[in-house]
């Protein structure tokens, strides 16, 4: 009897805000997205406090900051959604592994951010839909570039690449 390969979980085409705002209430971070449904991962630009206080009234439990020099610290006083910090500027495989690891393992839901949710969140974006969802590279390198994500072509232009270059079985070797 020949075994099933994997079943390529494939989200809709456009995972907008509008989607999940009943889900999710009326105040929500910018560029805010849905990246696995079932395994309640969300993405976004840099929640302000206020925001903050909608997601754990909605049940969030956990964030991951990607931002360099910021962290979340201040904005979530009082509020009891767990922070995890992973300084990033151009993704090395070291750290998609440990972003996708912390995605994977923290309590859910989760909210990973940078500062506009666009190219560093793309960019573990992008080791979620490979690893998680058993997309192409390529595939989830088009996601990346879809401008309803928006972009920092002039700062963070190297990316696609970047991701194209990453050991991607190895990325997915350490997450079994």
């Amino acid at each position: 009897m020949e075994q099933n390969a994997p079943v390529e979980k494939r989200p809709p085409e456009r995972l907008l805000k509008d989607l999940y705002r009943q889900e999710l209430g009326e105040i929500l971070p910018e560029n805010l997205h849905v990246v696995d449904h079932e395994m309640k991962i969300y993405r976004s630009g840099q929640p302000s406090r206020a925001e903050f206080l909608e997601l754990e009234k909605h049940g969030f439990k956990s964030v991951l900051n990607l931002r360099c020099r910021h962290d979340d610290k201040e904005l979530l006083t009082g509020i009891r959604i767990k922070e995890y910090n992973l300084r990033i500027y151009m993704i090395t495989e070291d750290e998609m592994i440990e972003a996708l690891k912390l995605l994977r393992d923290v309590e859910k839901p989760v909210l990973f951010h940078c500062l506009l949710g666009c190219d560093r969140t793309g960019a573990v974006a992008v080791g979620c839909r490979v690893v998680f969802n058993n997309w192409s590279v390529e595939d989830a390198i088009n996601e990346f570039n879809d401008e309803v994500f928006g972009s920092h072509r002039l700062l963070y232009f190297g990316y696609p690449a970047l991701l194209r270059k990453l050991n991607w079985d190895a990325i997915k070797a350490a997450l079994q």
